[in-house]
């Protein structure tokens, strides 16, 4: 494959991993508000608050849930800035590779003041540096959507715990 198709593929493949990332972040989005709609719901809606021991201690098992399941879902949203971030561990492009197209490292590598350089490095690069460039940026960005996913599927799990509890406090209420 030619230098020029190459870019084009990978460029392509690191589109398709953005849109992942809108696609984890919304989906974090989606919980957190179902995680603050029930713990809204719990408290002041169903009001547990005066309920007996067994609904009362669901709902604090629920809440608990609840929170957690949010601060899953936030940690997803957090941006990563840099590739130890994103790796959790100290991690370089091989070879001294320039990131040109994550903002992490054009931020920390070229100060404000500092376009000139970074015009100039971009410019130097030939059509292969630049594919290989765009394939890091997939590889790099397809590492961050699965720390988002796995963020958002232990947000899911603990809203279903906290669903679950909740409806077993709203039984145990009823029946007391």
């Amino acid at each position: 494959m030619e230098p020029e198709d190459r870019l084009k593929t990978y460029i392509a493949m690191g589109e398709v991993s953005r849109k992942w990332v809108s696609v984890m972040d919304t989906k974090a989005a989606f919980l957190s508000a179902l995680n603050g709609a029930l713990l809204g719901f719990i408290w002041t809606g169903a009001k547990f608050v005066e309920a007996e021991d067994w609904p009362k201690w669901l709902a604090l098992g629920a809440s608990l849930c609840s929170l957690i399941s949010l601060l899953s879902a936030l940690w997803t949203v957090i941006p990563r800035g840099s590739l130890s971030k994103t790796f959790c561990r100290h991690s370089r492009y091989a070879n001294g590779f320039k990131a040109i197209s994550f903002y992490g490292y054009v931020a920390s590598h070229y100060p404000q003041g500092e376009e000139s350089t970074f015009f100039k490095d971009v410019d130097a690069m030939d059509e292969a540096t630049l594919a290989r460039e765009a394939l890091e940026q997939h590889y790099t960005i397809s590492h961050s959507i699965q720390k988002k996913s796995d963020w958002v599927t232990l947000s899911g799990w603990l809203l279903m715990a906290a669903l679950i509890l909740t409806g077993a406090a709203l039984i145990a209420k009823v029946m007391s």
